[in-house]
């Protein structure tokens, strides 16, 4: 495959960290003006080529999959230059939160193939899991190539009903922030009650780490495994209660799921 990958911040960085080792690529052109965040292990790789601009790529040929790996508030002006630049593709593949298809459809064409997905930056160590939704041009082999090209630093989910994306944007995409947010305040409590800094983290780190590895490997449902800890009159009991007064816990994570899925929307009508 041919790719180009517009725009190289965190999420472009990950999925590059994760395509790095993907035999079926034989080359990535990449649209980034600027470097600092992008580690020299990428800049540095054979088979990616850095270009500061757009214009630069006018003449390089037909791309199997373009990745439009912009901030949304910037893509309209990022798409409306492929399209005057007349830059050749055999799909498009956004990662931008919020924007629909037929934003894309808008200004590269309606006959366009276009994917919209939402990628999660654990796809940089491939344990990813990417949300997928096409439009109705996009054939067999897009498909194909573009669940390689995501499968490959993780798992995929195809959705067939759009307006669910924003809703997978806000459990996923944006989960990894929840659970390092949670990850904080443990070592914090921690800390404050006589555990190193060193230690903490450790605690912290290797706990969520064996749990999620244990979800992950066994067919139990979630609340057993939390049962499966709580001790009748024990610690945990002790500090479960906390988190579950009034269901306390629950509401806030609901809510800031919800409040992640309307900002999804509004961003869709930028």
């Amino acid at each position: 495959m041919k790719i180009c990958l517009v725009g190289c911040g965190k999420m472009g960085s990950a999925l590059l960290e994760g395509w790095s080792i993907l035999k079926s690529i034989k080359e990535i052109i990449v649209i980034e003006p600027n470097y600092e965040n992008i580690t020299k292990t990428l800049i540095n790789n054979k088979k990616f080529n850095f270009y500061n601009s757009l214009s630069e790529i006018k003449n390089k040929g037909i791309f199997d999959v373009t990745i439009l790996a912009v901030k949304p508030q910037i893509m309209k002006e990022v798409v409306i230059q492929l399209a005057e630049l007349r830059i050749q593709s055999n799909s498009w593949l956004s990662i931008a939160a919020g924007l629909k298809v037929n934003f894309f459809e808008e200004y590269l064409g309606r006959n366009q193939s276009i994917i919209r997905t939402i990628p999660n930056t654990p796809s940089s160590i491939l344990k990813g899991v990417t949300a997928v939704h096409y439009n109705s041009n996009c054939n067999k082999n897009v498909i194909e190539n573009s669940i390689l090209l995501m499968d490959a630093v993780g798992e995929t989910i195809q959705v067939k009903n759009e307006e669910l994306m924003d809703s997978y944007t806000a459990v996923s995409g944006s989960g990894p922030a929840y659970i390092y947010f949670m990850i904080e305040a443990m070592i914090e409590a921690a800390i404050s009650i006589g555990i190193s800094k060193k230690d903490a983290r450790v605690l912290a780190e290797k706990t969520l780490i064996g749990s999620a590895y244990l979800l992950e490997h066994t067919n139990e449902e979630v609340h057993k495994l939390r049962k499966d800890v709580t001790s009748p009159k024990g610690t945990t009991e002790a500090g479960l209660k906390v988190l579950m007064e009034n269901n306390n816990f629950f509401n806030l994570v609901d809510r800031a799921i919800k409040e992640a899925q309307k900002r999804g929307k509004d961003l869709g009508k930028i």
